[in-house]
């Protein structure tokens, strides 16, 4: 029922104006400045709620022109005031909540989002194509706006700083496979700097949740796990284990997987042997396969390597996992080598609750770099030459029956 109150307050906004220039309906200041912060509060719920239910929402569409909430403290604004007071280069109590709409209200209008969301609305999308450029220029934008002045002793300052790191290092991998989608498919070099986006993602992640100031907004980093850039990371290192981010994709997946299970009981029980979670049962034996095949690659170089933290963890946890179940419930769970990666449907990059739907088995498209569709990846060559399984593919994950604390951000 709250979803749906909050869906029905939303167009009831919209309805009544709260989606328009406050300067065009001549609206107070204070009253056009509470339209706006509610009107994006619940747009960007809106986008989250449809984005962990596996649904395309179009509350993002880039066709209602609502400004994103100004950078003021509350004491800024009064009910007498006839003009805005004057905006200063500074940081102010909302900077949160300005800083997660000035990008979503830039990334709505990509070719990018709109591709994986709303295809058809792609001819009134206002960035160019590259839209790597634009995720650039709109970098640098908020930094010399908002994030130079934020005090990373303040805990909502560190906040937002670096979901706003993690934030756009996910808008670069969309961008990244909405190329691989497209009949150019991506360098060795590109590939290279979507494995640093989705390493920058980690990093970010383990930044947040790390600092103990930062724990009161734990609840936020809960719905926010950063499954995309696991997925791209294991899946990558498996088809070339000797990559030269390699050590740094095993370092990030380690830190964050650690201070993550340290800090959060109710995500260490999905780990556990009790878990049920499909989704991630099978990631945990992906990961142990993607070391698997860096094990392989060292051996037949005539060396070693031992294994990341995150390696010793998950073994653990399975070992655990099957002295605490039955052999039926063992012999039903599923085998990743029956996951179809095209159909583990992601929403990226969804870091503040806009979307971007992604399925990820165009996986030759935006790794291997081979125009195909939908075509099991048997196997690829690794940069020493030699050549590494794939994963075939027939079954889907149905992202619908994990637990929303365990969704992809």
């Amino acid at each position: 029922m709250l979803i749906i109150d909050a869906r029905r307050c939303r167009a009831n906004c919209s309805t009544h104006g709260h989606s328009f220039r406050g300067i065009k309906l001549y609206i107070p200041p204070l009253e056009a400045e509470m339209r706006r912060r509610l009107w994006w509060s619940l747009i960007l719920y809106d986008a989250r709620v449809g984005e962990m239910a596996d649904h395309k929402s179009a509350a993002l569409a880039p066709t209602w022109d609502c400004q994103v909430p100004l950078s003021l403290n509350d004491s800024d604004l009064r009910p007498e005031m006839k003009e805005f007071p004057a905006m200063e280069p500074k940081s102010s109590e909302a900077i949160y909540a300005v800083v997660r709409s000035d990008i979503a209200n830039f990334y709505r209008h990509t070719s990018s989002y709109l591709d994986f969301n709303i295809p058809a609305l792609k001819a009134v999308a206002s960035v160019a194509k590259n839209d790597g450029l634009g995720i650039e220029t709109l970098e640098k934008r908020v930094e010399e706006k908002y994030l130079k002045f934020c005090d990373p002793e303040n805990p909502l300052h560190f906040l937002t700083i670096w979901t706003t790191r993690l934030t756009l290092a996910k808008a670069r991998l969309v961008v990244h496979y909405s190329k691989a989608s497209s009949n150019s498919p991506p360098t060795e070099a590109e590939n290279d700097a979507a494995i640093l986006q989705a390493i920058a993602m980690l990093e970010s992640d383990t930044k947040i949740i790390s600092l103990p100031s930062v724990r009161g907004f734990v609840w936020m980093g809960n719905i926010h796990f950063p499954l995309p850039g696991y997925i791209h990371l294991v899946y990558a290192l498996r088809q070339n284990p000797l990559n030269r981010h390699a050590e740094h994709a095993w370092r990030a997946m380690s830190e964050n997987s650690a201070m993550r299970l340290s800090y959060n009981s109710e995500m260490r029980q999905k780990f556990e042997a009790k878990a049920k979670n499909p989704l991630f049962r099978n990631l945990t034996k992906i990961i142990l396969l993607t070391w698997d095949a860096r094990v392989a690659a060292e051996e037949a170089l005539g060396r070693t390597v031992a294994p990341p933290d995150i390696v010793v963890r998950v073994k653990a946890i399975q070992a655990a996992r099957m002295e605490g179940e039955s052999p039926q419930s063992q012999t039903g769970s599923i085998d990743v080598d029956d996951i179809n990666i095209n159909d583990i449907i992601m929403n990226m990059p969804g870091g503040w609750g806009w979307t971007g739907s992604l399925t990820i088995i165009r996986w030759k498209q935006w790794v291997s770099g081979c125009p195909t569709n939908r075509a099991s990846i048997r196997t690829s060559t690794s940069s020493t030459g030699r050549r590494w399984a794939g994963v075939s593919a027939t079954n889907r994950i149905d992202l619908g029956d994990v637990d929303p604390v365990m969704k992809p951000c």
